[in-house]
């Protein structure tokens, strides 16, 4: 279920209704074989002893594991970190959508500002080595509030750091559990649309198909990380508005 963007042109929907049409038949596929109760199980093995919470992007993985989280019954604190002032303000939209379709979902937003961060006016990289700090900060509250050990939708197939991981260690460690770790992109977009899951607008955002949607990301905007593989591009193009009012602070 794609939420809707103004900032959305007629060749992005045009090529996303076929990657949508193609999600639904991977989809149907998806939940014929034993994937999703794999993940299913790991999540309940991992979080049925408690002391664990879930960080929420809203982007397409996250998604796909608070429906899991939701599934299993279980009190897991879903926990969102909201930045300010470069928040992506269609998180919002998957966060009202997903929150309307999981009732009952433990969800939490610990704010993280940058504001003074972005004041100063500082070098990117410098900026950049500030802000993560404050976001790690931020993870590190979500653990004392709600317990050390950590659900995640990292995959394998993301990067070649994830790769090796989920090869070390598999789906679960003491402290993080994985649970669709293996899955491809194809079967996370599939088990939204089977689902009937809010997909963030960001995805869509295709540039005619320009931009692949497996590089697009939907965090905090102005971040550097992600730059090379053609994130700096895909937020002047559509999201220039925010960078001009970032760059103004």
């Amino acid at each position: 279920m794609l939420i809707p963007s103004g900032r959305h042109r007629p060749e992005d929907l045009e090529l996303w209704a076929e990657l949508e049409e193609a999600d639904r038949a991977h989809g149907e596929r998806l939940l014929r074989s034993a994937l999703p109760g794999r993940a299913a199980e790991a999540v309940w093995r991992f979080a049925a002893g408690g002391g664990v919470y879930c960080g929420l992007s809203h982007g397409k993985d996250s998604c796909v594991l608070a429906h899991l989280i939701h599934l299993s019954g279980l009190p897991v604190p879903c926990v969102h970190l909201r930045v300010s002032p470069s928040h992506n303000p269609h998180c919002d939209d998957v966060r009202d959508a997903l929150l309307r379709l999981l009732p009952g979902l433990d969800y939490h937003e610990i704010p993280v500002d940058y504001g003074d961060v972005y004041r100063r006016g500082l070098p990117d990289d410098e900026r950049d080595a500030l802000t993560d700090r404050l976001w790690r900060a931020g993870f590190a509250e979500a653990a004392r509030r709600f317990g050390g050990r950590h659900l995640s939708g990292v995959r394998a197939s993301e990067s070649g750091v994830r790769k090796l991981r989920m090869r070390r260690w598999g789906l679960s460690t003491g402290g993080t559990c994985c649970p669709f770790g293996w899955w491809t992109e194809a079967d996370v977009f599939g088990y939204l649309a089977a689902h009937g899951l809010p997909v963030h607008p960001n995805y869509a955002m295709l540039g005619g198909g320009r931009y692949p949607r497996d590089r697009i990301r939907v965090a905090e905007i102005g971040d550097v990380h992600g730059n090379s593989r053609g994130r700096a591009e895909h937020e002047e193009e559509y999201f220039g508005d925010v960078l001009r009012r970032l760059r103004a602070r």
